[in-house]
């Protein structure tokens, strides 16, 4: 299930709670929707080690939340909390900026020692 954060609080309490976190912050630009589509791919086809969770900016009006983001879309893969692969903007191609994100998100996972199954 792709979770829907609001808060600062949210995310902290969801880097606690899985292991791998991929967190995708959009508008409403054509880019952030290729992105956030791209991104929910992952949970749609089971992906079971990767928890999504999308940030809309224009919802939240947790400043803390937003304080670390300077471009929109944005892509964070969090590890036990820690960012190891970030991605700034997209390509607006729904197929395009998901390759995109699959490999390189395979490529950071492959070199941890963790087998990323798409």
């Amino acid at each position: 299930m792709v979770k829907y954060l609001r808060s600062k609080n949210e995310l902290e309490d969801l880097l606690r709670a899985a292991r791998l976190v991929l967190t995708v912050y959009v508008d409403r630009s054509d880019e952030s929707r290729s992105i956030s589509y791209a991104a929910r791919l992952f949970e749609r086809i089971r992906e079971p080690i990767i928890t999504v969770a999308i940030v809309d900016v224009t919802e939240t009006k947790d400043k803390e939340l937003l304080a670390e983001v300077d471009t929109i879309p944005l892509v964070r893969l969090y590890l036990n909390g820690e960012i190891i692969f970030e991605q700034k903007g997209g390509m607006g191609y729904y197929r395009k900026d998901f390759i995109v994100l699959k490999e390189g998100i395979k490529d950071v996972l492959a070199g941890r020692g963790i087998r990323f199954l798409l």
